[in-house]
């Protein structure tokens, strides 16, 4: 099974601190709960941070090949 595009997931864990909020304005999720999620979705973010500066590391290691850079794929 592939993982969903990044952008999905992305978009879809805004989407659910959203409707967290909503729910914890209106008394229906508690502020632990709350709290615990926010935390979750935190770490979250932090991976995919981590992700994109390794990305961003790699790049700016890698070397030319030929005087030229090398095209992605």
């Amino acid at each position: 099974m592939t993982p969903p595009p990044l952008a999905s997931s992305l978009t879809q864990l805004a989407q659910d601190l959203i409707a967290d909020y909503h729910a914890l304005r209106a008394g229906t999720l508690g502020v632990r709960e709350a709290r615990a999620r926010a935390l979750l979705a935190r770490e979250a973010l932090r991976a995919v941070h981590l992700n994109f500066e390794g990305l961003r590391f790699m790049s700016e290691q890698a070397k030319l090949i030929d005087g030229k850079p090398e095209r992605a794929r």
